[in-house]
């Protein structure tokens, strides 16, 4: 569809209008949308959802997939969630945001900490680190999926956690002051999968309740 890269705008970007219809179609059924873009491949876009609780989320996010494709057929293209589909170029990942909260408050912030990670938040993100492989097995079960573990395309290619390195597996937001409740560990493991040719992109953010 486009030779566009991250953060384009039109002319390259000719998918725009698919784009908004998309954000449109997900805001009219109550799925809050924060952020859209061109992402760094061609044809890539990025549309990241609002958080919310997990298993609200988790039904967004099937509603997500099916509204992205089926706004992309009425424009005549098709959308793919395919994570490596063209060799090259940066592949499709699904980074999710997780945080837990107690009542009110982020169970992943402490103001003392280097990082400002609690206890919890530490371990939350040990645990992601720890299961890895089990996880991989449940989120990525095609072949296709670890075409994209290649460095230098943004991809998690190490088991690890990092502020800014998008080759590892987690990456923890640095923190910004007075958003303490933004405190967050961001997974890039989960992959989606299918057959079509023009690609999509999505972030989502999580939250659950301790």
């Amino acid at each position: 569809m486009d030779a566009g890269g991250y953060f384009d705008l039109t002319p390259r970007d000719v998918a725009s209008d698919l784009r908004r219809d998309t954000i449109l179609t997900l805001e009219s059924m109550g799925i809050g949308v924060e952020y859209s873009h061109h992402e760094v491949a061609p044809s890539q876009h990025e549309i990241d959802l609002r958080y919310m609780d997990a298993l609200s989320m988790a039904d967004a996010a099937m509603t997500y997939r099916l509204v992205v494709k089926e706004i992309a057929m009425k424009h005549g293209v098709y959308a793919t969630f395919m994570p490596k589909p063209i060799f090259g170029e940066n592949g499709s990942g699904m980074h999710t945001h997780q945080s837990l909260f107690k009542e009110d408050q982020n169970a992943f912030f402490d103001p003392e900490d280097e990082y400002c990670l609690s206890p919890a938040a530490k371990s939350y993100i040990a645990g992601l680190l720890t299961y890895a492989r089990e996880i991989c097995a449940v989120v990525a079960q095609w072949v296709n999926s670890y075409k994209r573990l290649v460095p230098g395309y943004e991809a998690p290619v190490y088991i690890s956690w990092a502020r800014r390195n998008r080759s590892a597996l987690v990456r923890v937001p640095m923190y910004k002051p007075e958003k303490a409740k933004a405190t967050r560990a961001e997974i890039d493991g989960p992959r989606c999968q299918d057959r079509h040719s023009a690609f999509f992109r999505m972030h989502i953010g999580i939250l659950a309740w301790a």
